[in-house]
């Protein structure tokens, strides 16, 4: 998108484009300390975070986040909207 950018003008679109896709990953990965594993969940579901990234997490924790995150997946793969990453 910056490689199109030909006029000082033009930063106004890139400006609006970034400003947009901010508030597009804060309406889906927003935090709050009670929600932290949906939100992993939904991390791992698109491919954002392993189970790697999980160590120091009590197992218990970790295979829950995994569950959520195959339920997650199986319901955007059923409904055809799957997230598409990069």
């Amino acid at each position: 998108m910056m490689a199109n950018v030909a006029d000082p003008s033009d930063l106004w679109q890139v400006e609006a484009y970034l400003t947009e896709s901010r508030k597009t990953v804060d309406r889906l990965y927003q935090f709050r300390y009670s929600d932290s594993l949906q939100v992993f969940s939904i991390l791992m579901r698109d491919e954002w975070l392993k189970e790697a990234d999980l160590i120091g997490l009590q197992p218990k924790k970790i295979a829950d986040i995994k569950r959520s995150a195959e339920v997650f997946r199986r319901m955007f793969l059923e409904k055809g909207d799957a997230p598409q990453r990069g």
